[in-house]
């Protein structure tokens, strides 16, 4: 990997009342609110150590900029198709903001020196800025590195890393690199030839299910559909709610009745040859598909998405809502079948996975007018 330092700037805390309002609205109003004041301006040169302290856990990872074409040459690996429609949109944003406003979140097997000296760094020095937030309770800290002995020492580790997979920001690199292509022989064009990312190693990003509602049901009734879902499924009533234990168990709440569902064996031998068999891909193929007969996992607006941090409660309570819906709780991806796929230029089915820690729009920003203060490469 080929990282760079930028020019930071960071939001003026003397004018935010409200840090959870104020950054859900920065992604769409950030020119604006450089126009009334709400963000300083740039820092020197430098990378960051970025954390978010929650309650769980305090994440640790390092907030810089990276070659666009790490991305073109496969380097940095993706895990999920674009959409066109989001594409075009990022690319807008990007033109009308002038700005990154998130970072990319890139990930990368450990590196047991790069672990040490990023702790050894945030216990020896005082942070350049930090918010706190409500909603989720977390508070986001940056230590400045700005000598250039440490620059350099980080560049040589990632020099050594031969790959990182994305973990959120798919469509704002492709938009990078959109620009960054129809610019490469225009001299009067910025390059976009980097992009602002943040690496954390695999031990600091945790996998949550990411579940699903599904709706307009009317044409098909609960014997039939029951029926049909045993043709695939070993079916089992549960006392009480709850998530799946394992890979391959899904559970199911439909009627205000829960079921633990377990593949039945003829489905997974299908599948024997693939190295990673995914549920996510399962009930795209066999149940949504292959009985409720839709066409287009991706765009089907009846297909309603429930982060797995929220639990079972939203998902109770959206299909007691609609009597003619069914919710699916899924296993968490395990985050090495992910980097397995990865490798294989594989994608996942939409919304696999949920990813934490979670970046904010607006904490950290690096303008693409202008010309950062050179530290140098290596």
């Amino acid at each position: 990997m080929h990282i760079r330092p930028f020019s930071a700037i960071f939001p003026n805390k003397d004018y935010i009342s409200s840090a959870d309002s104020f950054f859900e609205s920065v992604k769409f109003e950030y020119p604006e609110y450089v126009l009334s004041g709400f963000f300083n301006e740039r820092k020197p040169s430098g990378m960051y150590i970025y954390q978010i302290d929650t309650k769980r856990h305090a994440f640790v990872g390092l907030t810089c900029c990276v070659d666009v074409e790490d991305y073109i040459k496969g380097d940095i690996k993706k895990h999920e198709n674009t959409l066109p429609a989001s594409e075009q949109l990022h690319v807008q944003l990007l033109l009308r903001r002038k700005t990154a406003v998130k970072p990319l979140v890139l990930i990368y097997r450990n590196v047991d020196a790069l672990d040490k000296w990023l702790q050894d760094y945030i216990e020896k020095e005082n942070p350049e800025f930090e918010m706190e937030f409500d909603d989720p309770a977390e508070v986001h800290r940056f230590w400045a590195i700005r000598e250039e002995e440490d620059i350099e020492y980080l560049q040589n580790i990632f020099l050594e890393i031969p790959q990182t997979y994305i973990a959120d920001g798919h469509h704002r690199i492709a938009a990078t690199k959109l620009l960054y292509e129809r610019a490469k022989n225009n001299p009067d064009k910025h390059k976009h030839d980097k992009t602002l990312c943040t690496f954390f190693p695999v031990s600091e990003l945790e996998c949550y299910d990411y579940n699903r509602v599904v709706h307009n049901l009317e044409t098909i009734s609960m014997a039939t559909f029951m029926a049909l879902l045993s043709q695939v499924f070993d079916i089992e009533p549960m006392e009480q709610g709850g998530k799946p234990d394992q890979k391959h168990e899904i559970t199911m709440y439909l009627r205000k009745e829960w079921f633990r569902l377990r593949w039945r064996r003829h489905v997974l031998a299908e599948y024997k040859d693939q190295r990673v068999i995914l549920d996510t891909m399962l009930l795209n193929e066999k149940v949504l598909k292959g009985i409720l007969n839709m066409d287009n996992i991706r765009t089907d607006e009846r297909i309603e998405y429930v982060e797995g941090p929220k639990g079972i409660t939203p998902i109770t309570k959206k299909v007691n809502r609609d009597p003619h819906s069914v919710g699916f709780c899924l296993h968490p991806l395990i985050l090495e079948e992910l980097i397995l796929l990865a490798d294989e230029d594989k994608v996942l089915p939409p919304k696999s996975t949920w990813f934490e820690p979670r970046l904010k729009n607006g904490l950290i920003v690096k303008e693409y007018y202008s010309k950062d203060n050179n530290v140098p490469k290596t």
